[in-house]
């Protein structure tokens, strides 16, 4: 089982519950990991992480540690054309595109091999909204895709600080 993970997962532990001052334990076990090849960042999401500030540790991380945590599967346009269709709307806008952001690669890469590929994010699910407002959670169902948070990513790799 490959977890690809959300901009969202990084960020909100960098702030809020696993600081590099706090934790740097859970920033270790990251990238033990991806060195598993258990965890992994579309490059989509790297991107995102990297548009940050050059002085945040979290960018300073991705970049140091890029070679390791990125996955490099080839993305297919077949599956991102799917995830914007089915997840999404059938007749999705440029516009609606742009509001999607990384939000569709992310699940264009787990449709990839659904039985092998997971989404860690943050997002919670929102099951009445529709089109470009829909949820990561809510496009993976529909998809067929399993979606979890990290707290659950943590539980099912068994995370333990040391």
């Amino acid at each position: 089982m490959v977890y690809l993970a959300d901009t969202n997962v990084f960020i909100q532990a960098k702030n809020y519950y696993y600081g590099f001052d706090i934790v740097p334990q859970f920033w270790d076990w990251l990238l033990e990991v991806a060195e598993q090849g258990k965890l992994k960042i579309p490059p989509e999401i790297i991107a995102e992480l990297l548009a940050g500030s050059t002085q945040d540790e979290l960018t300073r991380w991705i970049t140091a540690n890029r070679d390791v945590l990125e996955f490099t599967q080839p993305l297919s346009r077949q599956h991102l054309d799917r995830v914007w269709k089915t997840g999404y709307a059938a007749n999705i806008s440029a516009g609606e595109e742009k509001k999607i952001g990384n939000d569709a690669f992310l699940i264009a890469h787990a449709y990839f091999d659904k039985q092998k590929l997971r989404i860690v994010t943050m997002e919670s699910s929102r099951p009445r909204a529709t089109r470009a407002n829909r949820k990561i959670p809510d496009v993976c169902a529909t998809l067929g895709i399993t979606c979890i948070n990290t707290f659950k990513l943590i539980r099912e790799l068994k995370f333990r600080a040391r």
